[in-house]
């Protein structure tokens, strides 16, 4: 993986081979490129018990015994996950939290008075007491567009 300056090496081996790699890369950026690595961000991971930072996200060696396929061979070891951080989905999370609780919007917000006649689509979410109403693909394109 890269993005502008940063990127991401994954290996298989022994930690004394990964080593001599990272050696070898900074030799390689140093003398041609011009470029140093930096000694704080430039990690060697064991990705089976910590998760190598990348982005503000975190890739993980996935391991779960009890994930198997159709044929019940394990499915998931060793594959490489990417998540965000709990950190990260909580800052997320927060603005749409009211004291420590998902805020909802209550379908009565719907039909407030004063606001004028509502769109056909929002009287039939209220009918039904729904936040979600199912159209096809021309009535979903007329609502967003604001025709209807």
């Amino acid at each position: 993986m890269c993005y502008a300056d940063d990127f991401v090496l994954g290996f298989i081996g022994p930690k004394a081979e990964a080593e001599k790699i990272k050696e070898s890369l900074a030799t390689f950026l140093r003398d041609t490129l011009k470029l140093d690595l930096s000694k704080d961000k430039t990690l060697i991971t064991h990705a089976t018990s910590l998760a190598a930072k990348f982005l503000e996200h975190e890739l993980v060696n996935q391991q779960a015994n009890d994930k198997r396929d159709h044929t019940g061979k394990r499915s998931i070891n060793g594959g490489i996950g990417l998540q965000l951080p709990a950190k990260v989905i909580d800052q997320h999370c927060r603005a749409y939290m009211r004291n420590g609780k998902p805020a909802h919007r209550a379908l009565r917000d719907l039909n407030v008075k004063g606001r004028g006649q509502k769109p056909q689509w929002v009287r039939i979410m209220a009918a039904r007491q729904r936040k979600t109403l199912v159209v096809c693909r021309t009535c979903h394109m007329n609502i967003h567009y604001g025709q209807k």
